[in-house]
């Protein structure tokens, strides 16, 4: 049965966490000596509730961005200001548009392409997700129309609204989501009876034991290698 795979874009076609790294080590470069995996993990975390306040008009961008750093770093008994958290996400933001798809994604997708059709699926506001889809040069596999970002749509992961306009454009294909987020890719997925491929970097534990992905991958390799299983297989 032919395929249509949609992936996330943040944390899943790149490292989420190497933006965020450079960010700290240009803010914090005299100290203080983090755990950023468990920074980052925070960040996440924070991340996540403060953009559905946002999707849901009850926070401004500019309040999410000081809320999911003050939040963190918090943890870690640092203090930043609303100043100093803006600066911060200016800064990631930046290091946001230099992301590159590595040497093996692109590989993979130059072999898969024109074997099965790939879309994105992904939140945030529509103007810095497209920089990214750009930045990471999507657009040479995955053609604009089978790209779907909640800040077009007015609509966001997990809602199975978002996951029915993707569907769309799939047609009677076998559905596929690949994304980072548990809450939001494998959630939203097993929703609309998708099927769905988690990649687990940080490790994460599921919030729901009675929904399981299809797979769960804790590497790009072991995401791309599972792929092309999927892709293979009739």
């Amino acid at each position: 049965m032919e395929k249509m795979i949609y992936f996330d874009i943040d944390d899943t076609l790149y490292d989420l966490a190497e933006p965020f790294r450079k960010t700290f080590d240009v803010f914090f470069k005299n100290g203080p000596v983090l755990p950023m995996d468990e920074l980052f993990l925070a960040f996440r975390k924070h991340g996540e509730v403060s953009f559905t306040a946002v999707e849901n008009g009850r926070m401004t961008m500019a309040e999410m961005y000081c809320y999911r750093l003050q939040k963190a770093f918090g943890e870690y008994g640092i203090e930043l200001s609303d100043e100093q958290a803006l600066a911060f996400q200016k800064t990631y933001q930046k290091h946001q548009y230099r992301i590159v798809l590595s040497e093996d994604m692109k590989t993979f997708f130059d072999e898969f392409s024109a074997k099965t059709a790939f879309g994105v699926l992904s939140n945030g506001p529509a103007e810095h997700q497209w920089d990214k889809v750009k930045s990471l040069g999507l657009l040479r596999w995955i053609r604009k129309e089978n790209i779907v970002i909640s800040g077009d749509v007015g609509v966001v992961k997990p809602d199975e609204r978002i996951f029915k306009i993707a569907e769309e454009k799939a047609q009677d294909k076998e559905k596929w989501m690949i994304g980072d987020s548990f809450e939001s890719d494998i959630v939203g997925a097993h929703r609309v009876g998708w099927h769905s491929v988690w990649i687990n970097r940080r490790r994460r534990s599921a919030k729901d034991e009675n929904i399981v992905p299809d797979y769960t991958a804790y590497s790009e390799k072991e995401m791309i290698d599972i792929l092309k299983q999927i892709i293979e297989r009739k």
